[in-house]
């Protein structure tokens, strides 16, 4: 399917996972905002 990606990460013990994950969905978030800019407005900040 398009929408759907398997990701395998290597990351430092120090690191929590819910720490990765916020950090994946901030930068998916503004690259999406970037390519799709009506999206703002119709669905809030």
């Amino acid at each position: 399917m398009p929408d759907h990606i398997h990701m395998l990460e290597g990351i430092p013990s120090k690191i929590g996972m819910s720490s990765l994950v916020e950090y994946l969905k901030e930068k998916i978030s503004l690259m999406i905002q970037e390519k799709y800019p009506e999206l703002k407005y119709k669905y809030g900040n």
